[in-house]
């Protein structure tokens, strides 16, 4: 039976003036130091692997490294244990540190525990589509940033609680949960696979706690813009590009995502060009999950300050004759928040409407687009259809109508009424 040296160990490393918070244990055969946070005056917690085998010789060798180091940081000014460690071993500067390992020089070398955590995520175990792992690496990127910062997290609460912060996805309910399930998975792979310490594991219940219940404090309401609204916008467009997006995603009351689905092609039933949209949106709750079907698009032009159509040509033609490129598209659905969240105009127009207590987001056009539709007469149930969800979803989450709307609509109605009693 082995001797079990680890009490006079942790005895041996006490009596050497090494503070609490100080702790050693075995990792593939050699001594592994942990350090956590605050310990010793530590800004950072911080982990090394020694040079030293898992023995019961280590003993001694491992209370003098410890006790050289502690004294090391207790400089004036302080210094950091990666500073410390650097000036006591200069032998491992240049070395190379191995992936996700902790490097001498930065302490744990964060940006190679993400890079290996991406590739385990997309090569083994369930398949993740890569628009999934462009929203998770959204989520970790911004993590390990506040990680490589001089003043980083010291724990997995503060850790997701700052990366939700700084993401700024405070009061976006569905951001946050997926927020916090991409870094625990991350800070989950690297104990398990890449010698973190098991400290960076977040207990279930702080878990819980940042993630929410998913559901929004306030409900509010999304911010309808009007047509003459979508008009400045399309002038405001920096680039012919950037110009057609947005006059697409009006015209046609497109997701973002679904931009990157269009074809040109003719319509059996009606025998002309229009566009086809090929994205299946996943939909239902938790327990039965379905997707929306593929559909033909249909065109509501815009009305000009004068009532005229605008466009006043077929988009799908020019679609298909290639006369409307977009831009590359980079992040998908995700590229067109960004884009408009740098456009003066929108963030003025965001501004005004926050003040009404009205949420201005992409999905807005869409939002205008249904309430469009119902001012010209279109049914509710073949609105529905032309936006791929059911007609109970439409009448549930889409605005059908609004002040402004309705007063043009009953002024329509009622003076042409009026015009032919007359």
């Amino acid at each position: 039976m082995a001797l079990d040296f680890r009490p006079v160990l942790k005895e041996s490393i006490k009596n050497s003036g090494v503070p609490r918070g100080w702790s050693v244990s075995e990792h593939r055969g050699k001594v592994k130091l942990r350090v956590r946070a605050g310990a010793g005056g530590a800004a950072a917690s911080w982990t090394k692997t020694l040079p030293i085998a898992w023995e019961v010789g280590c003993i001694g060798p491992v209370t003098d490294t410890l006790a050289s180091l502690y004294q090391a940081t207790q400089s004036d000014p302080p210094k950091s244990l990666a500073e410390a460690w650097s000036e006591l071993h200069p032998e491992d500067a240049d070395e190379e540190p191995a992936l996700g390992v902790p490097s001498t020089i930065s302490g744990i070398n964060w940006q190679a525990i993400a890079a290996a955590h991406y590739r385990d995520r997309q090569q083994n175990g369930k398949q993740v589509s890569d628009k999934t792992m462009v929203l998770e690496r959204t989520y970790c990127d911004q993590a390990v940033k506040l990680l490589a910062s001089p003043k980083s997290p010291a724990t997995p609460y503060k850790l997701i609680d700052a990366t939700i912060t700084t993401g700024g996805w405070s009061d976006k309910p569905r951001a946050r949960q997926q927020c916090v399930g991409a870094v625990t998975r991350m800070l989950t792979y690297a104990v398990a696979h890449e010698g973190l310490s098991g400290e960076w594991i977040i207990p279930q219940h702080q878990k819980l706690m940042l993630a929410g219940n998913g559901k929004a404090k306030d409900e509010r309401e999304v911010a309808i813009l009007s047509d003459i609204q979508i008009l400045e916008l399309l002038d405001a467009a920096p680039t012919e590009t950037w110009r057609n997006v947005l006059l697409v995603m009006a015209v046609y009351g497109l997701r973002p995502e679904e931009l990157m689905h269009l074809t040109p092609k003719v319509n059996p039933t009606t025998g002309k060009l229009q566009l086809w949209c090929s994205y299946r949106k996943a939909a239902g709750g938790r327990t039965t999950k379905t997707e929306t079907k593929p559909r033909w698009l249909q065109a509501i032009p815009l009305q000009g300050p004068d009532g005229e159509d605008y466009p006043a040509g077929d988009l799908a033609a020019q679609i298909d004759a290639g006369l409307m490129p977009f831009p590359p598209l980079k992040e998908r659905g995700a590229a067109v928040a960004q884009y408009l969240g740098r456009l003066k105009l929108w963030k003025e127009m965001a501004k005004a409407f926050e003040e009404q207590g009205k949420w201005l987001r992409p999905y807005s056009f869409r939002n205008t687009y249904s309430t469009r539709g119902h001012l010209r007469g279109i049914p509710g149930a073949s609105m529905a259809l032309a936006m791929g969800h059911s007609d109970k979803t439409h009448s549930a989450h889409y605005v059908t109508a609004t002040e402004e709307t309705t007063a043009e609509l009953f002024d329509r109605i009622l003076g042409a009424a009026d015009a032919t009693d007359l």
